[in-house]
């Protein structure tokens, strides 16, 4: 005699259920975004990517004394940067992209 699975007891959810869940995440982090724009203590600090979701990088563009801001990610879907003068600009523009 088979043993019987245990995936057979687990609680089925429904899609409004599923949907409410996704819903509720995607508002947080929307709302975390918000704050973190007008907190001014992260003025300097890069927001996510606003395609994946990933931390972003602040560096030097080769030899142009240029500062770049760029998606983390491997497998982010957009090859997306901001750059300014200084980094202070680079990630101000970042933080405001569309």
């Amino acid at each position: 005699m088979n043993a019987p699975s245990p995936y057979l007891n687990l609680p089925t959810r429904s899609q409004d259920e599923v949907l409410a869940e996704r819903m509720a995440a995607y508002n947080a982090k929307v709302l975390n975004t918000i704050v973190a724009l007008f907190d001014p203590r992260n003025a300097s600090q890069p927001l996510a990517c606003a395609h994946c979701g990933s931390s972003a990088h602040v560096g030097l563009v080769g030899f142009t004394k240029k500062y770049a801001v760029t998606c983390e990610s491997e497998d982010c879907p957009v090859d997306c940067q901001a750059t300014g003068s200084t980094r202070d600009e680079a990630v101000k523009a970042w933080n405001t992209r569309a």
